[in-house]
């Protein structure tokens, strides 16, 4: 389903090595993650602590001990392509089967035609190549979410990350996570914030107090 990003609630964090954190608060942000296959390039969050504890379990980057917790505040009105169920991923990605994936096979079957009347050999490769072409439907995806359906992040719950972990490619998204595109739609800051402040400026005052003896 799609919703805009300030219904999604709950915790949102960003774990950042200790060494990059102060960049990422200032905007100097490296560029996004190119992606794998089956996970989009864009600024990955952690949802409600999904991804804290996966790693903790998992000792994955060492239990995040070198990382550091950022709130991260995701800009109002983007689109946001949301997954709590099984249904919620097929749906949208039965749909770019039907306009973009099928019409790739037309494509093929054309290429076929055209190569009845050549060398076996050179029809195959020619399929061979095709066929790799389509290998790529992933990136493919990724591309037609943001162009053809306008959607700027994607959120997975835990209950649709429980439902989609077997049976769809989304196997390898580990826990409750969102990953915004473009990370200038996200703003990163310190945690604690005014009680951190509050807790330093009753340090310094609570130093200057005169000490009274019974």
């Amino acid at each position: 389903m799609f919703v805009r990003s300030q219904t999604l609630k709950g915790k949102i964090t960003h774990w950042a090595l200790m060494a990059d954190s102060e960049l990422l608060i200032a905007g100097e942000r490296k560029e996004p993650s190119q992606g794998i296959s089956n996970k989009p390039a864009g600024l990955w969050l952690d949802w409600n602590d999904g991804w804290k504890e996966w790693c903790e379990s998992e000792s994955f980057h060492d239990g995040l001990k070198n990382y550091e917790c950022l709130d991260a505040e995701v800009k109002p009105f983007l689109k946001v392509w949301l997954i709590d169920s099984r249904a919620d991923f097929f749906n949208l990605w039965r749909r770019f089967y039907r306009e973009e994936i099928l019409n790739a096979y037309d494509a093929l079957k054309k290429l076929r035609k055209i190569n009845e009347g050549l060398r076996v050999r050179r029809s195959q490769e020619a399929e061979s190549f095709a066929r790799g072409i389509l290998t790529l439907h992933f990136f493919d995806f990724w591309k037609w979410l943001k162009d053809k359906c306008g959607i700027e992040a994607v959120a997975l719950t835990g209950k649709g990350q429980a439902e989609t972990r077997f049976g769809t490619w989304l196997y390898g998204w580990d826990c409750s996570s969102i990953v915004v595109f473009d990370p200038k739609n996200v703003r990163l800051k310190k945690q604690g914030g005014i009680r951190n402040e509050m807790q330093r400026l009753w340090g310094k005052v609570k130093n200057k107090l005169p000490i009274w003896k019974a």
